[in-house]
């Protein structure tokens, strides 16, 4: 049977949980069943997140502030945030928002302009992440004024502490 080709083999009729196949693990053939094929590719994708529960003061002027962050393990991570911010009254401000390993800026939202102090908006950034080595990732805000702040809820919805977010789905490695 080693001297004969894949493509000379008969079909299978049907595929099964028991049915083998090869793999080379480490320089070493080992056998491998479908069914295990098929617990590692559909898997559960394990979820982190965290959600702010009270308001972080962005007291400096164009300077981010880390407002939250996730620990991840390697693998590669669908990262989702949002950020409420909020302009004190009679201060209109421009924002923005990064999520960075605090070396290097991974994601960003495009700044947004607060136009009315007294009001707030809300900046998301949104991607995917492979990560090679366990890194912190901070989701951090700024603004060009002092006194601004973000906030854990969104103004008129009713909903505590679900505003600002920081979520990582594990979707591979």
């Amino acid at each position: 049977m080693s001297d004969t080709k894949i493509s000379a083999l008969p079909a299978a009729t049907a595929a099964l949980g028991t049915d083998e196949t090869v793999v080379n693990e480490g320089g070493t053939s080992k056998k491998l069943t479908l069914a295990q094929i098929k617990t590692f590719v559909f898997s559960a994708p394990s979820v982190q997140e965290i959600f702010l529960t009270s308001p972080v003061t962005l007291t400096a002027a164009n300077t981010y502030y880390p407002v939250l962050s996730l620990t991840l393990a390697p693998g590669t991570y669908l990262l989702m945030g949002s950020l409420q911010i909020f302009a004190p009254i009679g201060v209109p401000a421009w924002a923005s928002v990064k999520l960075w390993d605090g070396v290097s800026t991974v994601l960003d939202a495009p700044s947004s302009y607060i136009s009315t102090g007294g009001s707030s908006d809300s900046l998301a950034v949104r991607g995917v992440a492979t990560v090679t080595t366990t890194t912190t990732y901070i989701l951090a805000a700024a603004t060009d004024h002092t006194g601004a702040e973000v906030d854990p809820t969104a103004p008129y919805n009713g909903v505590t502490n679900r505003a600002s977010h920081l979520i990582a789905v594990r979707i591979g490695g």
